[in-house]
């Protein structure tokens, strides 16, 4: 089941910046919009299209309720309260992705010039952002999230890290 549905929410539930329809990640911070919500223990949820027009009268009582008030009531109270723990998976997920995207703009870079980057650091991302390497500055999706390197990454030894999540592999 999607985490989000950016036609029913159009806000990233990570960064809260504003979705586009149809893209499965958000742009200023990778997450993963349409990413499975397996910690969660829900088997199957069924999407409805709700009628404009109320459809229960409880006259006298609280007046006119639509079918999408009475729909988010329900799904309020048989909402398992583990929805939250998959937020920390997604941002591991999007630190992975920052790293493979860093490990390709060396690569690139490298390929471009006689003078091979072996290291990442803030300076070296910086340099991949300003030569157009990155399309924008990274987004962390961790404060304590920052990039270092394992061996040379001009050779097939070398892996990116993350101080918080690790390596990739």
């Amino acid at each position: 089941m999607p985490l989000t549905d950016p036609e029913i929410d159009p806000f990233c539930p990570q960064c809260g910046e504003p979705t586009v329809p149809g893209t499965r990640f958000c742009r200023p911070c990778g997450f993963d919009l349409q990413a499975d919500d397996e910690v969660t223990g829900v088997g199957q949820v069924v999407l409805l299209k709700l009628p404009d027009e109320p459809f229960i009268d409880l006259s006298g009582c609280l007046g006119k309720i639509g079918l999408g008030f009475l729909f988010l009531l329900l799904v309020g109270i048989a909402t398992p309260s583990g929805t939250r723990s998959a937020r920390p998976l997604a941002r591991e997920k999007a630190c992975y992705a920052n790293m493979r995207v860093l490990l390709g703009a060396i690569e690139m870079y490298n390929m471009d010039h006689p003078v091979l980057l072996t290291t990442v650091d803030d300076g070296v991302i910086e340099t991949l952002r300003r030569e157009n390497y990155l399309k924008s500055q990274l987004s962390k999706p961790e404060t304590a999230c920052s990039y270092s390197n394992d061996g040379d990454l001009s050779t097939d030894q070398g892996r990116i890290s993350c101080a918080m999540h690790g390596t990739v592999e």
